[in-house]
């Protein structure tokens, strides 16, 4: 009975119109972005082959004047400027060299000697993180992080490409996606596509007449087939974008190393440590689920309360957006209890994998393990809720009312 009753839910929502509509803006989103945006995205360690050789070719008249000039020793304000600048050269001429053969590994090899030896100059002088309240903290963050994510490549038996080294292939461009807020957007979809999981049947009371099943099963069985949609859906589109990418890009590779600050107290390289793509996917894999199926049971709860399907939506979008009511870099309690007791602090699932929440707020409390307990204790505390007021809210008074 409890079968029939599943397909019969399931069906519902996978036909349903609101369902279909969000699912295809879904898929114009991925292709857009896959096609269109990502193609014209650049970040800092882009390699812009025209604008690198124009600004080598205005160096090396520099240069030429000066060594004319005589201008080539040391002087009090600008130091050895000569000799730092004709390093700069040399480097750049043999990056611009082996990324015209296509050669990444030696062009790797040289970048991350750049970047060593006083290539954060590039970091420092760009506009990264500038509308960030620390942005010199930010770029020296990413400029470590950078560092060691080529090391990883260089000492790895995988052949480096160029979208490896701007960090669009299918299993980095999924990291990113998981340590982003667009992490927002799986969760935004199990709240759409659950918020009329129960109030629909106010509007068609006979569908459920031929299931003689009790009211708090029937809720249950209503919350599966809502969350194994959302993990078909979701499953399907990220799917869809890993084939795109890892066609248009190439796949990555597993055993590709993240790089994350392990100790916020700590600075230069030995504050960071690696971890493994397969860790990384595995943890957010865990969490994303537990995520999904609180939200869907928390808007059954709401939807027996309330019985409006837009008022469902508008709170739960209301509280998976709570945390950016009161979260800034410099705050690490809420009403004297540390962040790290809140469920809403762990909606950003790759961030808490990573331990860059703890980077961003400068602590050592928002962990895996303890967002795992989190969660969890707040499922039980949703489902006692459920099933409490499913003692004062039956099924007559929920569709008489």
């Amino acid at each position: 009975m409890k079968r029939s009753l599943f397909k019969h839910e399931f069906k519902l929502t996978f036909f349903s119109k609101k369902n279909i509509l969000f699912t295809s803006f879904l898929l114009v989103l991925l292709f857009s972005y896959v096609f269109m945006i990502l193609p014209n995205e650049f970040n800092i360690e882009s390699f812009q082959k025209e604008e690198v050789e124009h600004k080598l070719q205005d160096i090396s008249s520099t240069q030429e004047w000066r060594l004319e000039m005589g201008y080539t020793g040391i002087y009090p304000m600008t130091g050895a400027y000569f000799a730092s600048q004709q390093s700069y050269l040399e480097q750049h001429e043999k990056m611009v060299t082996a990324f015209e053969n296509e050669n990444y590994n030696r062009y790797l090899h040289i970048r991350t000697n750049y970047l060593l030896n006083g290539g954060y100059r590039d970091y420092r002088e760009s506009d990264l993180f500038y509308q960030e309240p620390l942005p010199g903290k930010d770029k020296y963050h990413l400029y470590h992080k950078n560092i060691l994510r080529f090391h990883s490549y260089l000492n790895d038996d995988e052949p480096i490409t160029y979208p490896m080294i701007q960090e669009r292939t299918a299993l980095q461009k999924l990291h990113q996606f998981l340590t982003s807020s667009m992490i927002y957007l799986i969760i935004f979809a199990a709240i759409y596509f659950s918020s009329d999981v129960l109030i629909r049947d106010r509007t068609h009371q006979t569908l459920l007449q031929g299931f003689p099943t009790q009211w708090y099963s029937l809720l249950n069985v209503k919350s599966l087939a809502a969350f194994a949609y959302t993990l078909l859906i979701v499953t399907g589109v990220v799917g869809l974008g890993l084939i795109l990418l890892s066609l248009t890009y190439g796949p990555g590779y597993l055993d590709m190393q993240i790089p994350y600050k392990k100790d916020y107290r700590l600075f230069y390289f030995e504050a960071y440590d690696y971890m493994g793509m397969k860790e990384f996917l595995l943890k957010s894999l865990a969490l994303i689920p537990i995520v999904v199926y609180l939200f869907i049971r928390f808007n059954v709860l709401v939807s027996l309360l309330i019985r409006n399907t837009w008022a469902v939506l508008f709170i739960g979008t209301a509280l998976l957006f709570s945390e950016r009511l009161y979260f800034d870099r410099s705050t690490r309690e809420l009403f004297g209890i540390d962040l790290s007791y809140f469920p809403q602090t762990y909606f950003d699932i790759g961030q808490v994998v990573t331990l860059e929440k703890n980077y961003l707020i400068n602590t050592d409390t928002i962990t895996f393990s303890q967002g795992l307990i989190v969660l969890l204790i707040t499922l039980v505390v949703v489902e006692l809720l459920l099933w409490i007021t499913t003692r004062f809210i039956n099924q007559r008074s929920f569709f008489q009312s």
